[in-house]
């Protein structure tokens, strides 16, 4: 996801979690969307991928758990592809 893209989804993503008291999980749609739900909804029943719960995230929060995320995303991709680089058994 690129920088402006993400940019804009968490500052959207802060402005909606405002509105609600509890906790709310974040989704990843196949899009790249990033939405979120009840703690109890299961989005990964329809093609979505679970992120983190959080309850009334800062800017500087959501940002660094975005960012967690998506870092361990394209690691996983790149050891999956086989672009990561691999030990090689002596």
């Amino acid at each position: 996801m690129s920088g402006a893209k993400a940019a804009a989804q968490i500052r959207r993503l802060i402005g909606e979690l405002s509105h609600h008291r509890g906790y709310r999980a974040l989704w990843l749609d196949r899009h790249g969307y990033l939405c979120h739900s009840e703690p109890d909804d299961d989005y990964a029943s329809i093609g979505f991928t679970y992120v983190t719960t959080v309850m009334r995230p800062s800017d500087e929060e959501l940002s660094s758990v975005l960012g967690s995320f998506f870092a361990l995303r394209r690691e996983a991709r790149e050891i999956r592809e086989g672009i990561a680089p691999l030990l090689a058994s002596a």
